[in-house]
């Protein structure tokens, strides 16, 4: 069958890249994803406190006319300036993939070939004999943690998933007090892991570090920059230690590590083949080629942080913002 509208992914930009196209008043779309389980969300970060407020998420919702109705469950039951687990606004997503999945024809596979020709898209998914065309493609096909090789393996060291480390529950199965744990990383999630690690009061703590402390403060957000707040004004900011992530001292410290934790950033999963157009993966318009479009966390629009340093603007309200500044750009093309 053919399409005029085709999204790749389940996760929240997926879902919100339908929503768009169904307040467009677009009728006709496929929707393709392997879970429909609302991304990494559904699969691990659960139990992972929000960047963002209850506020944020409501005003994210009330952006989409079909989703509206979903926001009214939210200012009831939490405060406004709260932020909650992303468990709370995965259950919510969740309804709204049950939902969605009625307004369009959804597909569970894995899209292994997109093939323009013809001033259309043909779309391989993998076990499926039918091909399926597309005028125009969304790419939301997410991120996964960066996981580096510091050759752990001669240290004797186990590296300890993101995926997993990111959830203190998982966590505190994977550490002890007897556990001396390497932090790679400067961010959001890097400092979160050091505020678990320092609440299940493991042993001892290093950090590894690209930027400055003060540089780290500023880019956090919510939970995690109240506890880097508080923590560098508490008399226990020496049980970590926080050092530079250079050769030397990772030869230094290292092997002093039972265990390591890589958090330094997601990067794209891996994208389907793509044949019949150039295409251009870091467009900041999100125009990837000939009628294919990127969004979400593996297309990510880019600004300067006040220290000068490049961030990825990745979350609810970040691809919704994108959406509400591109997509009419989309439509015309």
């Amino acid at each position: 069958m053919k399409y005029p509208w085709v999204v790749i992914g389940g996760g929240p930009a997926g879902i919100l890249s339908v929503a768009k196209l169904l307040d467009t008043g677009i009728t006709g779309i496929l929707w393709i994803d392997e879970k429909f389980n609302v991304g990494r969300i559904g699969e691990y970060y659960k139990n992972v406190p929000s960047n963002d407020t209850v506020k944020d998420w409501i005003d994210m919702l009330n952006s989409y006319q079909c989703l509206r109705t979903f926001s009214e469950s939210l200012g009831g039951k939490y405060g406004l300036e709260t932020s909650q687990p992303l468990g709370v606004i995965y259950h919510i997503f969740a309804n709204i993939t049950e939902y969605l999945q009625k307004q369009v024809k959804f597909q569970k596979g894995y899209v292994k070939e997109l093939k323009y020709e013809r001033n259309q898209w043909y779309i391989n998914i993998k076990n499926q004999h039918r091909i399926d065309k597309g005028d125009k493609i969304i790419l939301a096909t997410g991120s996964h943690p960066i996981e580096l090789n510091y050759q752990t393996q001669l240290y004797n060291s186990q590296t300890i998933p993101l995926d997993l480390a990111i959830d203190e529950r998982k966590l505190s199965d994977y550490v002890d007090t007897s556990d001396t744990v390497a932090v790679i990383g400067s961010g959001q999630s890097a400092v979160l892991l050091l505020k678990y690690l320092t609440d299940l009061k493991v042993g001892h703590i290093i950090n590894l570090h690209k930027i400055t402390l003060e540089e780290t403060v500023n880019s956090l957000k919510a939970l995690t920059k109240k506890w880097a707040l508080s923590f560098l004004a508490s008399k226990n900011k020496n049980s970590i230690l926080r050092v530079s992530n250079s050769s030397v001292n990772r030869e230094k410290w290292l092997p002093q590590c039972t265990k390591i934790i890589y958090a330094v950033g997601f990067e794209r999963n891996p994208l389907p083949k793509i044949r019949g157009t150039p295409i251009d993966l870091e467009a900041n318009d999100g125009i990837l080629g000939q009628n294919l479009f990127g969004v979400g966390i593996a297309f990510p629009a880019t600004e300067k942080d006040r220290d000068g340093h490049i961030i990825k603007l990745v979350g609810f309200t970040s691809f919704t913002r994108f959406l509400q500044e591109h997509f009419e750009t989309w439509l015309q093309i």
